[in-house]
């Protein structure tokens, strides 16, 4: 089964939106029509603002509201747009307002089917949260970031092990019994 583009870039651009405001770390962007996160960091994906669904009237307000309220805390901010945002020529609004992008994700999906050989020297076990914490330079490594960007992502997923972080070195033993489905 095939899985539709805008689909599959739906997925991405809102999992980069999905964490929950986390008291004294993060804060809700507070603006209707949209979601976002503002920190206390000066970082595009800290502060992240998306999912945009605007009408025609309100969006220019919105964009302006957000640019001047991390404008006005001198930090940087990003925003990250999809094909079903509102309105349809938000690309262009942002433009407008001197927004203009910085960066494109860009992905793959494999086939649902698709049989991945294991890989016997590769280990992958659950990691705690005092662990992740001890790897965030590695983490910022891996996805192009500050480590201080890195221990903001370690913090919200700790608090209430709202997702599980796994970390995958060979020099680390399973503490429970290895699973096939577990290895890449």
């Amino acid at each position: 089964m095939t899985i539709p583009d805008d689909e599959l870039i739906e997925a991405i651009t809102s999992s980069l939106l999905m964490y929950p405001p986390v008291p004294g770390l993060t804060e809700a962007i507070g603006v209707p029509g949209l979601q976002g996160r503002a920190t206390k960091l000066s970082h595009p994906l800290a502060n992240l603002v998306g999912g945009a669904r605007l009408s025609e009237r309100d969006a220019d307000a919105a964009i302006a509201k957000v640019k001047s309220r991390f404008a006005s805390e001198k930090r940087a901010f990003g925003w990250v747009t999809a094909p079903s945002d509102t309105p349809k020529d938000l690309e262009r609004r942002l433009a407008a307002a001197d927004l203009h992008p910085i960066a494109h994700l860009a992905g793959m999906a494999a086939p649902v089917g698709l049989s991945i050989p294991a890989n016997d020297s590769i280990r992958v076990r659950e990691v705690t949260p005092g662990e992740a914490g001890g790897e965030t330079e590695m983490m910022g490594r891996a996805y192009g970031m500050p480590a201080d960007i890195a221990d903001l992502f370690n913090r919200l997923l700790s608090p209430a092990d709202r997702l599980e972080l796994r970390r995958v070195h060979p020099r680390f033993e399973d503490r429970a019994s290895r699973r096939r489905s577990d290895t890449p």
